[in-house]
């Protein structure tokens, strides 16, 4: 079970961390370039969504069995309430994901993109920038005073590119559909 916890945090870590970056560069790509067919790119996105939101919560529930087995980390009854509300957004996400009429809505996609990286934001921002944590960094962050802004600087770079990579590949694949699609159909009608 660990293995698989480790792929699935894999997958989380490379696909849903800056997925948000993507959705906002396929929003201004449909801005700029009117003639380009983002139709599909924003289905392969919001399929992309819909599995992530899937991925994080069977991550969820394979923590939640894997920490009921052992016996020094029983879970508290916080900790309950705050996955149990968790559970619940993202099932009522991917429920509303799955219909089509909010799920074609690009700003839609754009708000759910962040919603589901708002943790890793907010996680970034008590590691790096609040003072009181820099204490606890670990020591590799700590070499000079700007280690912590500069380890930021870095994974929001990473964040960036992967996000910026996704969204390429999508526009790319949705193009390709597109076209594909539109070929068949010229073919058919003749």
């Amino acid at each position: 079970m660990n293995t698989f916890i480790e792929i699935l945090q894999v997958i989380t870590n490379n696909l849903i961390k800056g997925i948000f970056i993507s959705v906002l560069f396929l929003i201004m790509t449909s801005h700029f370039f009117k003639n380009l067919d983002t139709k599909y790119s924003f289905s392969i996105l919001r399929w992309f969504i819909i599995f992530g939101i899937a991925n994080n919560t069977t991550l969820i529930i394979l923590r939640i069995i894997k920490r009921s087995f052992s016996t020094s980390n029983e879970i508290k009854v916080f900790d309950w309430i705050i996955i149990s509300i968790i559970m619940l957004v993202y099932c009522a996400l991917l429920f509303i994901l799955i219909n089509r009429k909010f799920g074609k809505n690009k700003y839609f996609l754009l708000l759910v993109a962040i919603l589901l990286n708002i943790g890793w934001f907010i996680k970034l921002y008590f590691t790096f920038l609040t003072p009181t944590y820099i204490d606890l960094l670990p020591l590799k962050y700590k070499s000079g005073s700007n280690a912590p802004y500069l380890q930021l600087l870095r994974l929001g770079s990473i964040t960036l590119a992967k996000g910026l990579l996704l969204g390429i590949f999508v526009i790319l694949a949705g193009n390709l559909i597109s076209k594909t699609k539109h070929k068949n159909h010229i073919h058919d009608t003749q």
